[in-house]
C-alpha cells in the first residue's frame, strides 16, 4: 500500500508484511505553506505532470457524461432483479455507453429521456446481470478468498463487475489456468474471466495550517500519509479529513509536527478512515509539485461524482506530486487489505505509463478537472499500485523501500462517503 514508515520492510496486498521506507529528511522537503494565505488560496491552471492540452480536453467533455451516468442509475433503485448494469464514459467520442438489465423503471427511463434531450449520446444494450448483483457476488467471492485455508486464495488480486454486465473480471498471481478450476470458479454464481497480475503493493503537503486541505503530507510516529479530501458528518456536526483506512488510527500531525487530529471512524469494506479535524477541514486541494517541490499550490474542490469507467482522472499524493492523464480501466473491485476485504476500487492507468501513485501517497486525492482546470471534482482516495506497472517515482524518488506504478487502485469517493455518512466540502 502507498503508507510510508521510518523502519525497513515491505508491505504487499498479497501479505502480511508492513511497508516501511525512510522518510525524506527535512531539509529536503518543501514547505507548501510559504507564501500561502487560508484567506487566498492559491489557484492556476497550469497543472500536473501529463496534463497535456489533449488530456485536458478529454476532462472537460467527460463531465457531462459522467452527470448523465449518475442522473439515470440513481433515479430508481433496481425493481424485480431489473436494473442498472454499467456504464463506460467514452469522452474521446462524446458517447455515454449504458448497459441495463431488464426493464427500464419509469423514473430510470425519463431520466435516459431528460438526458438525451440535453444532448447527451447515451446507448443502452441489454446486459445478463445488475450491476448490484454482480457487486453482491464479488463481495461474497472476496470474502470467500479471505477466509479460505486453500492456498489459492492468496493469489486474487482483485474481483469486480464486467463493465458490460456480464460477469465478473478477476484478477489473480501465478496461472490463470490454475487458478479457475482450484478456487472461485467451482462456486462462482456468475461466469469469470481471469487474467494474472503481479500483485498489489499498498501506496504534504509537508506543514498545512487549518483549515486543513487535502493532498497534504500527514504522519503519525513512523507512518506517513497523505489527506484526500475535508468533508462533513452529514448531521453538520464535526468536520473531518477522509485518507485510506490501511494507514492505522492514529494522532495525527503535519511534517513539522502540528496536531490535525485523531482517526474516529475506520470503514474497511471501504479502505477510508476519518480524521476528527477540531480546528476544520476546508475544501482545497494540494496541486502540483510533491513535498520536495517548490510550486506547489492548490484547487478548490467543486464536489464529487461517480467514478465510471473510461473517465479520465488526476491524482495528487503528497510523495509523488500532482499526475494526470490516467484512464479508468474497472470499478467496484474487491480484495483483500491487511486481513479485511474492502469493496469500491477502482483501477486506472496513467496513459504515458507514467508513475502515478507510489508509497506515502495512500488515501491521497484522486479527481478530475471543472470550469476551465481551476476547480477539482472529487473521484476518490489512493490504495494502491500494481508491481507489473513500476517504473521510476516522480516527486520523492524511487529507493530500496519506495516504489511507483502507472497502475493503480483508489477507493471510490462517493460509496466511501456514503459508508461513513459525511458529505465533501466544497
Amino acid at each position: 500500500m502507498e503508507s510510508r514508515m521510518r523502519t525497513s520492510g515491505m508491505l504487499c496486498l498479497l501479505s502480511a508484511a508492513t511497508l516501511t521506507v525512510a522518510l525524506m529528511p527535512t531539509s529536503a522537503l518543501a514547505d507548501p505553506g510559504s507564501g500561502r494565505s487560508k484567506g487566498v488560496p492559491i489557484s492556476r491552471t497550469e497543472h500536473a505532470i501529463d496534463a497535456t492540452p489533449a488530456a485536458l480536453a478529454i476532462l472537460a467533455a467527460q463531465a457531462p457524461l459522467d452527470k448523465a451516468a449518475d442522473h439515470i442509475q440513481y433515479a430508481a433503485p433496481d425493481v424485480n432483479g431489473s436494473g442498472f448494469a454499467g456504464a463506460v464514459v467514452d469522452a474521446g467520442n462524446r458517447t455515454l455507453k449504458l448497459y441495463w438489465h431488464g426493464e427500464m423503471a419509469p423514473a430510470a427511463a425519463k431520466a435516459l429521456s431528460t438526458e438525451r434531450a440535453h444532448g447527451v449520446h447515451i446507448t443502452v444494450t441489454p446486459a445478463d446481470y445488475t450491476y448490484n448483483q454482480l457487486e453482491a457476488e464479488a463481495y461474497r467471492l472476496a470474502d470467500d478468498a479471505l477466509q479460505s485455508a486453500d492456498s489459492t486464495a492468496s493469489k486474487l488480486v482483485a474481483i469486480g463487475p464486467k463493465s458490460d454486465g456480464s460477469g465478473l473480471d478477476v484478477t489473480v498471481t501465478g496461472s490463470a489456468t490454475a487458478f479457475g478450476p482450484a478456487a472461485l470458479a467451482l462456486h462462482a454464481k456468475v461466469p469469470l474471466s481471469v487474467s494474472v497480475s503481479g500483485g498489489l503493493t499498498l501506496d504534504d503537503r509537508y506543514a498545512d495550517t487549518y483549515p486543513w486541505w487535502g493532498g497534504s503530507y500527514i504522519e503519525s510516529g513512523n507512518v506517513a500519509c497523505t489527506s484526500g479530501f475535508g468533508v462533513t458528518g452529514n448531521n453538520g456536526a464535526a468536520q473531518y479529513l477522509i485518507t485510506a483506512a490501511h494507514c492505522g488510527n492514529h494522532t495525527w500531525t503535519t511534517g513539522v509536527g502540528d496536531t490535525i487530529g485523531n482517526s474516529i471512524v475506520t470503514t474497511w469494506s471501504n479502505e477510508v478512515q476519518l480524521i476528527y479535524t477540531p480546528q476544520g477541514s476546508g475544501s482545497y486541494v494540494y496541486d502540483g509539485d510533491s513535498v520536495i517541490g517548490s510550486n506547489q499550490f492548490a484547487k478548490h474542490v467543486a464536489g464529487a461524482s461517480t467514478t465510471r469507467i473510461g473517465d479520465r482522472v488526476c491524482t495528487s499524493g503528497a510523495f509523488t506530486g500532482a499526475v494526470c492523464n490516467s484512464e479508468v480501466q474497472a470499478v467496484g473491485l474487491s480484495f483483500n487489505v491487511d486481513g479485511h476485504t474492502v469493496h469500491g476500487e477502482a483501477a486506472a492507468e496513467q496513459l504515458s505509463h507514467i508513475g502515478a501513485s507510489g508509497n506515502g501517497d495512500s488515501g491521497g486525492p484522486v479527481f478530475t478537472l471543472t470550469n476551465n482546470n481551476t476547480e477539482d471534482v472529487g473521484k476518490g482516495t489512493l490504495t494502491a499500485h500494481d508491481t507489473t506497472s513500476t517504473v521510476p517515482c516522480q516527486g520523492v524518488p524511487s529507493d530500496d523501500n519506495r516504489t511507483c506504478g502507472w497502475h493503480f487502485y483508489f477507493s471510490d469517493l462517493v460509496q466511501a462517503m456514503n459508508a461513513s455518512g459525511v458529505h465533501i466540502n466544497s
